[in-house]
């Protein structure tokens, strides 16, 4: 038995070097398996906490309101047009038909506004000028209206007068 020992030591002794690189070769490979998966490991983590917070940021940024459009102002502007005081009185003293004509026109810039509210932006906006644009139209002949209708006045008692 001793024979088959000393043989075996000696091809130990004549292996070991390439015995030796192979030990070597797996202690390194271990090495470089963990060090890429714990590189991995905290790649992942870190991916997932930067998708968080992203989400998280679109949400906030998502939640915030929103002052570039025109649906918020519209149910403001209905109710500023609604309190108009009517333009027109007959001689007792009762409203004639510009209040009715004031209330038609109120009830259609309220449904006006109720629709645009529903569509998209754009239209919101053409709307609301287009409203705007009536009105101010209406104001500016109500106006001319009672500028006639003083001038008239005045020029029918400077007759009178003279």
């Amino acid at each position: 038995m001793s024979v088959e020992k000393v043989n075996k030591y000696k091809e130990e002794k004549a292996n070991r070097k390439e015995i030796l690189a192979k030990q070597k070769k797996k202690a390194k490979a271990a090495k470089v398996g963990l060090i890429t998966g714990g590189i991995v490991i905290v790649a992942l983590i870190a991916v997932a906490i930067g998708v968080t917070i992203r989400n998280e940021r679109v949400a906030y940024l998502n939640s915030l309101p929103d002052y570039n459009t025109t649906s918020m102002a519209l149910g403001d502007l209905s109710g500023v047009l609604s309190t108009e005081a009517p333009t027109g009185t007959d001689e007792s003293g009762a409203a004639g038909e510009t209040e009715t004509a004031g209330e038609e026109e109120t009830a259609a810039e309220e449904t006006a506004a109720q629709e645009t509210e529903s569509a998209a932006e754009e239209t919101a906006a053409e709307e609301t000028e287009t409203a705007a644009e009536e009105t101010a139209a209406e104001e500016t002949e109500t106006a001319a209206e009672e500028t006639t209708a003083q001038e008239t006045e005045a020029a029918t008692e400077s007759e009178t007068e003279a």
